[in-house]
């Protein structure tokens, strides 16, 4: 190399940006990390205390807890989205959701519906209250019978069991909450109301309600699941998630999730 080669390669060198050590190293080729979509969970926007309910304006409750560790312990983020209960279920047939809670099973929810015995999250007892002052008129025995030409306050949209959802020979009112079916019975607009027991004792004790009587035994009792949706094709994820519940059962957390919310 000639003295002017020389010279232009130092040059060339001398505007060259300084080599660190990393600039020495292998160059590491990082890939993003994938995103895992998270579990869209549909429900009811109406609290279901201790199952279901806003505190303090954040979602809470057992089933929410429930839903969220099981979730945790495969490593599945969960969203909830809240809705008044008809728009929910319509929601879940089309395919807006990829999880339902409250869900019981019917005939008809079975077309769209996912319903695995290891996604079962708890049991709803239904029952008949009455005005105060009407409670000697209407004894309920388990007679269905014994409801002809009476009206009854329902919920909106809710499944009360076949046996019930069958009666033609009764007035059925339907109705958007429970303060409406409680100023109902008090005005003597409606015979009968139908709530679940846990809504009755939650009103009570709320100091609300006062005035009802809740009647038993139950009409009606239904099982109620976290169900998947067959328009979102989620076959898998619903055998996973009940599986990775029911070991959950089986630990410590759920004992003091258990002991958490009085169940």
């Amino acid at each position: 190399m000639n003295k002017f080669s020389q010279r232009l390669l130092l040059c060339v060198l001398c505007f060259l940006p300084p080599l660190s050590q990393a600039d020495t190293q292998t160059p590491v080729i990082t890939k993003p990390l994938q995103q895992i979509e998270p579990l869209v969970v549909l429900r009811g926007n109406i609290d279901y205390p201790p199952d279901e309910m806003y505190v303090k304006g954040k979602l809470s409750g057992f089933n929410i807890e429930l839903i969220e560790n099981v979730a945790a312990s495969i490593g599945l983020p969960v969203v909830f989205r809240s809705y008044p209960w008809k728009r929910t279920v319509v929601h879940f047939k089309g395919g807006k959701g990829d999880a339902i809670t409250y869900f019981s099973k019917t005939p008809e929810r079975e077309k769209y519906t996912l319903f695995l015995e290891g996604n079962i999250l708890a049991q709803t007892d239904y029952h008949f209250v009455i005005n105060k002052n009407r409670v000697e008129e209407f004894q309920f025995k388990n007679d269905f019978s014994a409801l002809a030409d009476m009206s009854i306050g329902i919920k909106r949209g809710y499944d009360y069991g076949e046996e019930f959802n069958q009666l033609s020979s009764i007035k059925k009112i339907e109705f958007n909450s429970n303060q409406q079916i409680e100023s109902s019975l008090l005005a003597n607009r409606i015979d009968l109301g139908i709530l679940t027991k846990v809504e009755f004792e939650e009103k009570q004790a709320l100091n609300q309600f006062q005035n009802l009587i809740i009647l038993s035994p139950p009409l009606s009792s239904t099982i109620n699941y976290l169900a998947f949706s067959k328009a979102r094709n989620t076959h898998h994820i619903a055998e996973r998630f009940a599986d990775a519940l029911q070991a959950y059962k089986q630990s410590p957390g759920f004992l003091e999730l258990k002991e958490k919310y009085k169940k």
